[in-house]
């Protein structure tokens, strides 16, 4: 149904927020499955969709590379990034691993603003290119639309596969009795920190997608309020479920 949405809005408005409405898909969704099912509340997502947005768009505008190779270098950045800082901060729980995670926002956020020789600074990374498929460039929301689409898609799929998996049902049963599911021998901290960089990666990839589509990129756009909105997202749309984050990106 969402394939006709170029076809049926009456002017170019309406598809770019179409897409926007996807990148949120991606990010609330990746949210969902660390703090939905998973019960850790993370205040840092928009940290990784910031991360994910500069590497690609610093490849893309300092580098000159491509953005299919910007969009796998976000995904790996940012998963890398989860695993170092995942490894001491989700040995917390509750308000102590949300502080943990605003921190390391707030951490990339002055990285974002003062790597002005990479980032662009305050001023925003300009001149990064957008997604072209053999010399075809996709640099209008209706040509961007179908990218968008198919990615946000692929993800959700791959979310419901994960969710349905042994490794899906560990993480449930951690989070609904963490002591009772180490009683069965599930290693809850491998868990933990397993979807901890699934959804990092996750972000990343819609942090690749939006500074290609924008071809731009600015500090402000993944603050710590953008973060506690996503929290926000989540709770709205029903954190837990498999359709919450859709509903919630469409209230948005």
């Amino acid at each position: 149904v969402l394939l006709a949405v170029p076809f049926a809005a009456p002017n170019d408005y309406l598809v770019s927020l179409a897409n926007v409405f996807l990148i949120n898909v991606i990010l609330i969704a990746s949210l969902n499955l660390l703090m939905g099912y998973g019960g850790q509340i993370s205040l840092g997502h928009a940290g990784f969709f910031g991360l994910g947005a500069y590497v690609s768009g610093i490849l893309s505008a300092k580098a000159g590379l491509s953005a299919w190779v910007g969009l796998p270098a976000a995904m790996l950045t940012t998963s890398f990034a989860a695993l170092v800082i995942g490894v001491p901060v989700l040995r917390l729980r509750g308000l102590y691993l949300s502080m943990a995670t605003l921190g390391w926002n707030a951490i990339l956020v002055v990285l974002f603003n003062r790597l002005v020789d990479l980032t662009g600074g305050p001023n925003g990374l300009l001149g990064v290119a957008p997604f072209s498929i053999g010399g075809f460039r996709l640099d209008t929301d209706l040509r961007e639309f179908p990218l968008v689409w198919l990615v946000s898609l692929l993800v959700m799929v791959a979310i419901l596969h994960v969710l349905h998996s042994r490794f899906g049902r560990a993480l449930r049963a951690v989070a609904t009795n963490e002591l009772g599911a180490e009683a069965l021998g599930i290693d809850s901290a491998r868990i933990k920190l397993l979807f901890f960089v699934l959804s990092a990666g996750m972000a990343g990839i819609a942090g690749s997608l939006y500074v290609h589509i924008n071809q731009y990129a600015s500090p402000e756009t993944f603050s710590i309020s953008n973060s506690i909105l996503y929290v926000v997202m989540v709770a709205l749309g029903g954190a837990g479920t498999f359709w919450g984050p859709v509903l919630g990106a469409l209230i948005y």
